[in-house]
């Protein structure tokens, strides 16, 4: 199977959105049950009233970076400079070898942040992490499903049936 992949850099800054906010949330609290260290997970409280108060005002852009804040204190570090970029993959559904492009976009709302230089890998008809080494990594998983016939599948799905389904990929 070949995908085509393109790389779409600094897409104007958009409101982050829930699926950002849940990310990071999801992010901080791994490391949160991986660190026991009291002064750590003080420090991130501290910061994580912060973040709540930011949600209920909508401020999501800073309810991402707070909650990176957070994850970089329970790991007693600072924010890593590339922290507040989104990746995504665009569109998340695509037939086998359809192109699809990864989008990079700034979370925070707020700032300049330099364009970044991104490598992407992508390990198609697997899952796993594919690792590359540059100055520094940008952490994320994306998932591209790659599904034949999906319009008249989901079709299909959302009237109830099952007999119109294309037969599964090989």
């Amino acid at each position: 199977m070949v995908l085509a992949l393109s790389l779409v850099l600094a897409q104007p800054a958009a409101p982050a959105t829930r699926a950002d906010m849940a990310e990071r949330t999801l992010r901080m609290e791994r490391t949160w049950r991986q660190v026991q260290d009291p002064t750590r997970r003080r420090a991130a409280v501290d910061v994580l009233s912060r973040a709540v108060g930011a949600f209920f005002a909508n401020q999501t852009g800073q309810v991402c970076q707070l909650l990176d804040q957070a994850e970089a204190a329970l790991r007693n570090e600072t924010v890593s400079p590339s922290a507040g970029w989104r990746v995504r993959v665009v569109p998340p559904v695509v037939a086998p070898g359809e192109p699809y492009q990864l989008v990079y976009s700034w979370a925070y709302g707020s700032g300049d942040p330099a364009p970044p230089a991104p490598k992407a890998g992508v390990a198609p008809d697997r899952e796993g992490d594919v690792t590359l080494d540059g100055p520094e990594t940008l952490g994320r998983a994306l998932t591209l499903s790659v599904v034949r016939d999906f319009e008249s599948r989901r079709a299909a799905l959302e009237q109830g049936g099952t007999q119109d389904l294309a037969p599964p990929l090989t």
